[in-house]
């Protein structure tokens, strides 16, 4: 029934419903093509060839709806390229700008302003001497609990012998 009167309604009316059978057509082909698999999809005395194949056409008919959906925009022109390529091109320069920023804030804070961290600088300044793991492991365990101070800390490694 909303199927007939979806197709009236879109007969009747003049442009702004143009693209509405395409898709009540997608909808229709969805709602009948499931509600015959659905009920054959759950016999439990069907063969597994059998089985493959209603799941297959069960699968395939779930695109009805967004091909319908498609075929309106497509073909009723019910899409906007310009507003589309204007944001396109909009976000595109926006986006650019601010990895531009990023980038140069982190460039300027490493490069020109030197900035480093003393926690990280003393941990190095350890490890150069270090090459017994249990006590590099211990020590940066140790480096990080007081850095940063978290509930529970894990270290995984490599143990090449």
């Amino acid at each position: 029934m909303p199927y007939i009167l979806g197709r009236r309604a879109a007969r009747a009316g003049p442009a702004p419903a143009d693209g509405v059978p395409a898709f009540i057509d997608g909808a229709a082909v969805l709602a009948v093509s499931q509600a015959v698999i659905q009920p054959l999809g759950h016999n439990p005395n069907l063969s597994p060839a059998a089985q493959g194949i209603i799941n297959t056409a069960s699968t395939v008919t779930l695109a009805a709806l967004p091909v319908g959906l498609a075929v309106a925009i497509m073909r009723y022109r019910l899409y906007e390229i310009d507003r589309i390529i204007s944001r396109t091109l909009a976000y595109a320069i926006v986006t650019g700008l601010l990895v531009g920023v990023y980038a140069g804030l982190v460039l300027l804070a490493t490069q020109v302003l030197s900035v480093t961290s003393p926690v990280a600088v003393a941990f190095a300044a350890r490890l150069q001497d270090s090459v017994d793991l249990a006590a590099m492991q211990a020590d940066l365990a140790r480096v990080v609990h007081r850095a940063l101070e978290p509930a529970h800390i894990s270290l995984w490694t490599n143990n090449r012998g």
